[in-house]
């Protein structure tokens, strides 16, 4: 049997396996976090709103909830670039539900400054 396809040692194997749930734990629960910052910050109250954080494939995984929550209306972001993104495409073929692709409006960044360069412009002699 080639090396890459022997197996891992179990107690190797059950300890990355802990490490990957602990993490996966972690980032589950500051997202979850992360929006209820957003939705206090734009006076949503709590009582109209449930919060639905998990991990996984998202379009999948957005058509699954949107069937468990029987949602009237799924609104997703575009891509990066402005254009329809791979997430928000794939989710709009997957639910059969009324989905609002909206725009990411990104904040301008502030222009960087570059330090003054201490070295004098090299002079050509003729």
């Amino acid at each position: 049997m080639p090396e890459t396809l022997r197996p891992f040692p179990g107690p190797s194997f059950r300890a990355d396996l802990a490490n990957y749930r602990a993490v996966v734990t972690r980032q589950l629960s500051t997202a979850e976090r992360q929006v209820r910052t957003q939705l206090e910050q734009a006076a949503i109250r709590m009582t109209d709103t449930r919060i639905i954080v998990r991990a996984g494939t998202p379009a999948p995984l957005v058509a699954a909830i949107a069937e468990e929550v029987r949602a009237d209306l799924i609104v997703v972001g575009r891509g990066r670039d402005g254009r329809l993104g791979p997430v928000s495409e794939h989710t709009v073929r997957l639910v059969g539900r009324t989905v609002m692709v909206a725009p990411v409006y990104k904040r301008p960044r502030a222009k960087r400054q570059l330090p003054a360069s201490t070295r004098q412009p090299a002079r050509i002699r003729a």
